[in-house]
C-alpha cells in the first residue's frame, strides 16, 4: 500500500475535527478550504504560520500559537477559520508520518477573475423535466445571440412556453373597500 497523499491526511483530519468539534462544522469547511487552496504557509522557523485572509486580498494573518490577530478571533474569542487551517494541515503532516513534506502543498495558480461581461441575456427554458434559468454571457453581442440560438436549436433544451393572454375581466382581485 503507497504512503497517504496530502490531500488524503488532510481528508482524515478533517474528519477528525469534525468528530472533536462537531459545533465548529462551518469554520471546518472554511479551514480546509483554506488549506486546499494554498493559503496556509508555515514560516522556516517552523513555528510560524501564515494564512490569506479570505476576505481583504493580500492581508495575512502571522499565527504562532498565541492565537490570531483576525477580528473574528478577537471578537468573537472563538477558534477563527485561520486557526482552524493551520490546526488542519499540522495534523495532515502529522497523519502522514516522517515522509511528511516541511510544507503543506501549495495550490495551483488561480486565474485572474474574468471582468464582468458587457452583453449577457437569460432564457426560461425546460432542461428534461426542470425549468431552469439559462444566463449566457459574451464580450460581443452579435457572438452572445448566436451561442444563445444555437443552445434553443439544441433538442434537449426547450423554451418555456410564454402563458397565454388571460381574458378581459378573468383573474381580476377584489379591491377592498375600507369603512
Amino acid at each position: 500500500m503507497s504512503a497517504p497523499t496530502f490531500a488524503e491526511a488532510l481528508t482524515q483530519a478533517e474528519a477528525l475535527a469534525r468528530a472533536k468539534y462537531p459545533d465548529r462544522a462551518e469554520r471546518i469547511t472554511q479551514a480546509v478550504a483554506l488549506v486546499r487552496g494554498g493559503k496556509v504557509l508555515q514560516r522556516d522557523d517552523h513555528h510560524t504560520w501564515d494564512v490569506a485572509s479570505t476576505t481583504t486580498p493580500g492581508k495575512v494573518y502571522s499565527l504562532n500559537g498565541a492565537g490570531c490577530p483576525c477580528a473574528d478571533s478577537h471578537y468573537r474569542g472563538a477558534v477563527c477559520k485561520h486557526q482552524m487551517a493551520v490546526f488542519l494541515a499540522r495534523k495532515a503532516m502529522q497523519l502522514l508520518g516522517p515522509q511528511a513534506p516541511t510544507q503543506a502543498p501549495q495550490a495551483e495558480p488561480v486565474a485572474a477573475p474574468l471582468p464582468e461581461a458587457p452583453a449577457s441575456a437569460t432564457a426560461k427554458v425546460m432542461l428534461g423535466a426542470y425549468e431552469v434559468l439559462l444566463t449566457v454571457r459574451d464580450t460581443d453581442a452579435g457572438r452572445l445571440l448566436d451561442t444563445l440560438q444555437g443552445l434553443l436549436r439544441d433538442r434537449r433544451i426547450q423554451p418555456v412556453p410564454k402563458p397565454a393572454p388571460r381574458a378581459q375581466g378573468q383573474g381580476k382581485q377584489r379591491q377592498y373597500q375600507g369603512r
